[in-house]
């Protein structure tokens, strides 16, 4: 088998598997097809959200009312979370209940 070949099988491997940080999953995929990674959203849906930091949509609605998520509000009420503020969540070492 070619590295191309399995280069090709890891990123499609990679593309299913959940388990895997959206953001490393993205910058895996590119080293091994050799392309350019993909322009990051700067903000994220509720579901994005909760993708990103690993819990579910009802922990991000918690997290908005107790304030350590503070959302953007586009027109119409729909609210959208920051990315930098996400990254700064999960560097964050502290847990606050």
């Amino acid at each position: 088998m070619t590295k191309k070949a399995t280069a090709e099988i890891i990123a499609a491997v990679i593309k299913q598997d959940e388990t895997v940080i959206p953001g490393i999953k993205e910058k895996v995929i590119a080293l091994l097809t050799g392309k350019p990674e993909p322009e990051k959203p700067q903000l994220l849906t509720q579901n994005q959200t909760a993708k990103f930091l690993g819990v579910s949509r009802q922990t991000i609605y918690l997290m908005t009312r107790k304030g350590l998520l503070k959302p953007c509000i586009l027109p119409g009420g729909i609210k959208r979370y920051r990315v930098k503020d996400l990254e700064e969540i999960t560097n964050t070492t502290e847990v606050t209940q």
